[in-house]
Protein backbone atom coordinates (compact mmCIF):
# COMPACT_ATOMS: atom_id res chain seq x y z
CA UNK A 1 0.00 0.00 0.00
CA UNK A 2 1.30 3.46 -0.93
CA UNK A 3 2.24 5.81 1.90
CA UNK A 4 0.85 9.30 2.43
CA UNK A 5 3.96 10.93 0.95
CA UNK A 6 3.83 8.67 -2.11
CA UNK A 7 0.13 9.34 -2.78
CA UNK A 8 0.75 13.08 -2.41
CA UNK A 9 3.53 12.86 -5.02
CA UNK A 10 1.39 10.89 -7.46
CA UNK A 11 -1.47 13.36 -7.05
CA UNK A 12 0.71 16.41 -7.50
CA UNK A 13 2.28 14.88 -10.62
CA UNK A 14 -1.14 14.16 -12.17
CA UNK A 15 -2.30 17.80 -12.22
CA UNK A 16 0.03 19.03 -15.01
CA UNK A 17 -0.98 16.12 -17.26
CA UNK A 18 -4.67 17.10 -17.19
CA UNK A 19 -4.00 20.84 -17.27
CA UNK A 20 -1.78 20.43 -20.36
CA UNK A 21 -4.39 18.17 -21.94
CA UNK A 22 -7.07 20.82 -21.50
CA UNK A 23 -4.69 23.38 -23.03
CA UNK A 24 -4.50 21.17 -26.15
CA UNK A 25 -8.30 21.08 -26.28
CA UNK A 26 -8.53 24.87 -25.99
CA UNK A 27 -6.12 25.26 -28.90
CA UNK A 28 -7.99 22.62 -30.87
CA UNK A 29 -11.33 24.46 -30.79
CA UNK A 30 -9.89 27.94 -31.19
CA UNK A 31 -10.20 27.68 -35.00
CA UNK A 32 -13.95 27.03 -34.78
CA UNK A 33 -15.50 30.48 -34.28
CA UNK A 34 -18.92 29.16 -33.34
CA UNK A 35 -17.39 27.28 -30.39
CA UNK A 36 -16.55 30.42 -28.43
CA UNK A 37 -18.75 29.47 -25.46
CA UNK A 38 -17.40 25.95 -25.40
CA UNK A 39 -13.86 27.30 -25.50
CA UNK A 40 -14.65 29.47 -22.48
CA UNK A 41 -15.87 26.41 -20.58
CA UNK A 42 -12.65 24.56 -21.41
CA UNK A 43 -10.61 27.49 -20.18
CA UNK A 44 -12.74 27.56 -17.03
CA UNK A 45 -12.03 23.87 -16.37
CA UNK A 46 -8.34 24.54 -16.90
CA UNK A 47 -8.38 27.47 -14.46
CA UNK A 48 -10.27 25.38 -11.90
CA UNK A 49 -7.63 22.65 -12.07
CA UNK A 50 -4.76 25.13 -11.80
CA UNK A 51 -6.43 26.58 -8.71
CA UNK A 52 -6.99 23.10 -7.23
CA UNK A 53 -3.36 22.23 -7.88
CA UNK A 54 -2.11 25.37 -6.10
CA UNK A 55 -4.50 24.68 -3.20
CA UNK A 56 -3.32 21.09 -2.87
CA UNK A 57 0.35 22.07 -3.10
CA UNK A 58 -0.01 24.79 -0.46
CA UNK A 59 -1.78 22.38 1.90
CA UNK A 60 0.90 19.78 1.31
CA UNK A 61 3.67 22.24 2.14
CA UNK A 62 1.81 23.24 5.31
CA UNK A 63 1.42 19.58 6.24
CA UNK A 64 5.11 18.79 5.70
CA UNK A 65 6.50 21.94 7.29
CA UNK A 66 8.78 20.94 10.15
CA UNK A 67 8.82 17.32 8.93
CA UNK A 68 10.53 17.53 5.54
CA UNK A 69 13.57 19.72 4.99
CA UNK A 70 13.07 22.99 3.13
CA UNK A 71 15.25 21.62 0.34
CA UNK A 72 12.98 18.59 -0.07
CA UNK A 73 9.85 20.74 -0.03
CA UNK A 74 11.29 22.89 -2.82
CA UNK A 75 12.28 19.75 -4.70
CA UNK A 76 8.78 18.30 -4.33
CA UNK A 77 7.34 21.51 -5.75
CA UNK A 78 9.40 21.26 -8.93
CA UNK A 79 9.65 17.49 -9.14
CA UNK A 80 6.68 15.78 -7.45
CA UNK A 81 7.85 12.40 -8.74
CA UNK A 82 10.57 12.63 -6.10
CA UNK A 83 7.86 12.22 -3.45
CA UNK A 84 7.02 8.76 -4.75
CA UNK A 85 10.27 7.42 -3.27
CA UNK A 86 9.56 6.05 0.23
CA UNK A 87 10.95 8.03 3.16
CA UNK A 88 10.24 6.10 6.38
CA UNK A 89 11.25 8.97 8.68
CA UNK A 90 8.96 11.49 6.97
CA UNK A 91 6.12 8.99 7.04
CA UNK A 92 6.66 8.29 10.74
CA UNK A 93 6.56 12.00 11.60
CA UNK A 94 3.51 12.51 9.40
CA UNK A 95 1.62 9.79 11.27
CA UNK A 96 2.57 11.34 14.61
CA UNK A 97 1.34 14.75 13.46
CA UNK A 98 -1.97 13.55 12.06
CA UNK A 99 -2.52 10.84 14.68
CA UNK A 100 -5.92 9.16 14.15
CA UNK A 101 -6.64 11.47 11.18
CA UNK A 102 -3.82 9.98 9.09
CA UNK A 103 -6.11 7.54 7.25
CA UNK A 104 -8.68 10.28 6.60
CA UNK A 105 -6.03 12.50 5.04
CA UNK A 106 -4.89 9.56 2.95
CA UNK A 107 -8.46 9.09 1.76
CA UNK A 108 -8.78 12.77 0.82
CA UNK A 109 -5.59 12.62 -1.27
CA UNK A 110 -6.71 9.34 -2.84
CA UNK A 111 -10.03 10.93 -3.86
CA UNK A 112 -8.18 13.73 -5.62
CA UNK A 113 -5.86 11.27 -7.35
CA UNK A 114 -8.82 9.13 -8.43
CA UNK A 115 -10.57 12.16 -9.93
CA UNK A 116 -7.40 13.11 -11.82
CA UNK A 117 -7.04 9.58 -13.18
CA UNK A 118 -10.66 9.69 -14.34
CA UNK A 119 -9.99 12.97 -16.14
CA UNK A 120 -6.94 11.49 -17.86
CA UNK A 121 -9.04 8.55 -19.01
CA UNK A 122 -11.96 10.71 -20.17
CA UNK A 123 -9.66 12.99 -22.14
CA UNK A 124 -7.66 10.02 -23.45
CA UNK A 125 -4.31 11.59 -22.58
CA UNK A 126 -0.85 10.09 -22.53
CA UNK A 127 1.63 10.58 -19.68
CA UNK A 128 2.77 13.91 -21.13
CA UNK A 129 -0.76 15.33 -21.38
CA UNK A 130 -0.98 14.87 -25.16
CA UNK A 131 -4.30 13.88 -26.71
CA UNK A 132 -3.75 10.39 -28.10
CA UNK A 133 -6.43 10.77 -30.79
CA UNK A 134 -5.34 14.26 -31.85
CA UNK A 135 -3.85 13.01 -35.15
CA UNK A 136 -7.07 11.55 -36.49
CA UNK A 137 -8.02 13.13 -39.83
CA UNK A 138 -11.74 13.58 -39.40
CA UNK A 139 -12.54 16.79 -37.55
CA UNK A 140 -16.15 15.71 -37.07
CA UNK A 141 -14.94 12.76 -35.08
CA UNK A 142 -12.83 15.07 -32.95
CA UNK A 143 -15.72 17.44 -32.34
CA UNK A 144 -17.98 14.55 -31.38
CA UNK A 145 -15.33 13.23 -29.02
CA UNK A 146 -14.99 16.66 -27.43
CA UNK A 147 -18.74 16.83 -26.85
CA UNK A 148 -18.69 13.42 -25.18
CA UNK A 149 -15.70 13.77 -22.92
CA UNK A 150 -16.22 17.37 -21.93
CA UNK A 151 -19.81 17.14 -20.81
CA UNK A 152 -20.54 19.82 -18.24
CA UNK A 153 -22.05 17.39 -15.73
CA UNK A 154 -19.07 15.00 -15.64
CA UNK A 155 -16.50 17.73 -15.22
CA UNK A 156 -18.49 19.67 -12.68
CA UNK A 157 -18.84 16.56 -10.51
CA UNK A 158 -15.12 15.76 -10.74
CA UNK A 159 -14.03 19.33 -10.00
CA UNK A 160 -16.48 19.53 -7.09
CA UNK A 161 -15.08 16.28 -5.68
CA UNK A 162 -11.52 17.60 -5.96
CA UNK A 163 -12.55 20.83 -4.24
CA UNK A 164 -14.28 19.00 -1.37
CA UNK A 165 -11.31 16.69 -0.85
CA UNK A 166 -8.96 19.68 -0.90
CA UNK A 167 -11.01 21.47 1.75
CA UNK A 168 -11.15 18.32 3.86
CA UNK A 169 -7.39 17.83 3.63
CA UNK A 170 -6.73 21.46 4.60
CA UNK A 171 -9.05 21.24 7.62
CA UNK A 172 -7.45 18.05 8.91
CA UNK A 173 -3.95 19.41 8.28
CA UNK A 174 -4.59 22.52 10.34
CA UNK A 175 -6.31 20.56 13.10
CA UNK A 176 -3.38 18.15 13.22
CA UNK A 177 -0.84 20.96 13.45
CA UNK A 178 -2.85 22.79 16.11
CA UNK A 179 -3.18 19.66 18.25
CA UNK A 180 0.35 18.38 17.63
CA UNK A 181 1.98 19.99 20.70
CA UNK A 182 -0.69 18.78 23.13
CA UNK A 183 -0.61 15.29 21.64
CA UNK A 184 3.17 15.24 22.02
CA UNK A 185 2.87 16.23 25.69
CA UNK A 186 0.23 13.58 26.34
CA UNK A 187 2.32 10.98 24.54
CA UNK A 188 5.32 11.96 26.64
CA UNK A 189 3.30 11.56 29.84
CA UNK A 190 2.22 8.09 28.79
CA UNK A 191 5.85 7.19 28.23
CA UNK A 192 6.98 8.20 31.74
CA UNK A 193 8.99 5.36 33.28
CA UNK A 194 7.04 3.19 35.67
CA UNK A 195 9.53 3.12 38.56
CA UNK A 196 7.34 0.65 40.43
CA UNK A 197 7.89 -1.85 37.63
CA UNK A 198 11.62 -1.12 37.64
CA UNK A 199 11.76 -1.63 41.42
CA UNK A 200 10.00 -5.00 41.14
CA UNK A 201 12.41 -6.19 38.50
CA UNK A 202 15.45 -5.07 40.50
CA UNK A 203 14.07 -6.81 43.61
CA UNK A 204 13.63 -10.01 41.61
CA UNK A 205 17.27 -9.79 40.61
CA UNK A 206 18.32 -9.16 44.24
CA UNK A 207 16.32 -12.14 45.41
CA UNK A 208 17.97 -14.33 42.79
CA UNK A 209 21.53 -13.25 43.55
CA UNK A 210 21.51 -12.64 47.31
CA UNK A 211 18.32 -13.49 49.17
CA UNK A 212 17.35 -16.55 47.18
CA UNK A 213 18.64 -20.10 47.24
CA UNK A 214 19.71 -20.33 43.63
CA UNK A 215 23.38 -19.97 44.50
CA UNK A 216 24.50 -22.07 47.47
CA UNK A 217 27.74 -20.40 48.49
CA UNK A 218 29.15 -18.56 51.54
CA UNK A 219 29.88 -15.34 49.68
CA UNK A 220 26.34 -14.32 48.73
CA UNK A 221 26.67 -11.00 50.61
CA UNK A 222 29.50 -10.08 48.28
CA UNK A 223 27.56 -10.75 45.08
CA UNK A 224 27.26 -7.63 42.92
CA UNK A 225 25.41 -6.71 39.75
CA UNK A 226 25.64 -3.60 37.57
CA UNK A 227 22.50 -2.55 35.71
CA UNK A 228 22.24 -0.25 32.74
CA UNK A 229 18.86 1.14 31.70
CA UNK A 230 19.13 3.15 28.50
CA UNK A 231 16.60 5.93 27.77
CA UNK A 232 14.12 4.92 25.09
CA UNK A 233 11.15 6.37 23.22
CA UNK A 234 8.12 4.10 23.15
CA UNK A 235 5.13 4.90 20.99
CA UNK A 236 2.96 1.86 21.46
CA UNK A 237 2.31 -0.81 24.03
CA UNK A 238 3.10 -0.81 27.72
CA UNK A 239 6.39 0.19 29.24
CA UNK A 240 6.86 -3.18 30.90
CA UNK A 241 7.03 -4.78 27.46
CA UNK A 242 9.94 -2.53 26.52
CA UNK A 243 12.03 -2.25 29.70
CA UNK A 244 15.29 -4.14 29.18
CA UNK A 245 18.37 -4.49 31.38
CA UNK A 246 21.94 -5.34 30.53
CA UNK A 247 23.37 -7.36 33.38
CA UNK A 248 27.07 -7.50 34.21
CA UNK A 249 28.10 -10.07 36.86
Amino acid sequence: MATGIEIAGLTLAAFPVVIDGLAHFVEGVRIIKSWGTFRSELASYQYGLRTARAFFQNTLEELLEGIATQEDILMFRGNPEGMTKPNPEYEKQLKLRLDHDYDNCLEAMTRILSAMETLVKKLDLDAAGKIMWDDRPTIKREVKRIKIVLSKKIYKELLDDIDKANQDLLLRTRQGRRLESSRTRNRSKRQTVDFGSVRRRVKSLWDALVAGKSWRCACQNHHAASLRLDPQQWERGTLEEHIRFELLL
